[in-house]
């Protein structure tokens, strides 16, 4: 869902939208989505997951298994996972209140030392941070904001060769661009619901 959201972002021109500077967190199942999606698109310049780093051991023992996946869990851990973010910027929240059967800090810390690894790889190791706050299972909205000001306001931020490049046209655009072809779906739409 996450990515049909960002290509509609990407697709349709928005002012207040610039697509190179494209920002995601979630919270807990949300901070598990906000990790594929910063690992698997490169549009997105800056990640946050809340609440979920840890290792699959941890989930397996703790939680239900809705994020298991056949052959993923003999392959890989979570840290293999954020570390596909690299080297854009990844920030992990994981509050001291979280207990040692849920998303606890010490295991965080562990996991941040592996993927923070594949950051010094790329020379960016200060890109992979662990935000470790007093609460429990929340969003710590202060480092939230500050590490989406810190990274999405530079200029110098790259624009991944996805948005860089100009997808080829369908045959069935005619020759419109993607703007073209989802303003008019866009006027379509409208037109056929009035106020």
């Amino acid at each position: 869902m996450g990515c049909h959201a960002l290509c509609g972002l990407c697709g349709v021109v928005l002012d207040h939208v610039d697509p190179q500077r494209i920002g995601c967190a979630g919270l807990s199942l949300g901070g598990e989505m906000t990790m594929w999606l910063g690992a698997m698109d490169t549009r997105i310049a800056a990640t946050i997951s809340s609440e979920f780093l840890t290792v699959m051991d941890q989930m397996e023992k703790n939680h239900r298994m809705c994020w298991k996946f056949d052959g993923l869990r003999e392959r890989i851990d979570y840290a293999d996972i954020y570390s596909l973010t690299a080297p854009r910027p990844l920030q992990c929240q994981n509050g001291l209140k979280e207990g040692p059967t849920q998303f606890h800090v010490p295991i965080a810390r562990k996991a941040m030392q592996e993927i923070r690894v594949i950051y010094d790889d790329y020379g960016k190791k200060r890109n992979a941070e662990l935000d470790v706050h007093p609460g429990g299972h929340e969003i710590d909205l202060p480092a939230l904001l500050e590490f989406f000001k810190k990274h999405l306001e530079r200029a110098e931020l790259r624009v991944s060769s996805i948005v860089q490049s100009s997808p080829a046209r369908p045959p069935w655009a005619g020759g419109h661009n993607q703007f073209q072809i989802n303003s008019a779906q866009a006027e379509n739409k409208h037109d056929r619901h009035p106020q």
